[in-house]
């Protein structure tokens, strides 16, 4: 299938330039999405959290602001995480985080496992994005962000950036 802008014998062969199918066959998305966190502990989720989400063929990219008030370590626990991916991550194709990364940009109130942590980030796993912890130092192993860890303030914020494999499967609508 040839895919040209014009109608004339001056048209522009896209294929040509692109690759036969260059767009045909790579679903394009994007929208927004809602991330629900698990772990946390009790808290409102603030009204200004949300997250959009853009597909390119079987590549998934994130982006996510998630704000809180109101925190209390009551059901708390280690492994805080996003559910409601705009796309199932697929699992099936290697290692897991080898199909994908998360970047968190921004954090504040929410802390680690154990303390001395430096580096921030994450990956996902089927429907989840979960938040993982790493340092700098000798021995440092990579921790989850921890909801039942106290702080001093009741308000914080997460913020940042993921890209995965999907399955294709939607996972809201």
């Amino acid at each position: 299938m040839a895919t040209n802008i014009g109608t004339g014998p001056q048209d522009i062969p896209l294929n040509q330039f692109l690759g036969e199918m260059a767009f045909m066959d790579n679903p394009f998305d994007f929208g927004t999405w809602d991330p629900n966190i698990v772990s946390l502990g009790d808290h409102t989720k603030a009204a200004s959290s949300g997250g959009f989400y853009q597909r390119i063929g079987k590549i998934v990219y994130v982006t996510f602001y998630y704000a809180w008030t109101n925190r209390s370590t009551s059901n708390g626990a280690y492994g805080v995480r996003f559910t409601n991916l705009p796309y199932r991550h697929d699992t099936s194709i290697g290692n897991i985080r080898a199909t994908g990364g998360v970047h968190v940009a921004g954090l504040e109130n929410l802390l680690p496992g154990n303390g001395g942590r430096e580096h921030f980030g994450g990956y996902f796993n089927g429907t989840d994005l979960y938040f993982r912890v790493s340092g700098a130092d000798n021995g440092d192993s990579e921790n989850s962000l921890d909801g039942s860890v106290s702080t001093t303030n009741a308000t914080g914020y997460i913020y940042g950036t993921g890209y995965y494999v999907t399955t294709g499967e939607r996972m809201f609508y």
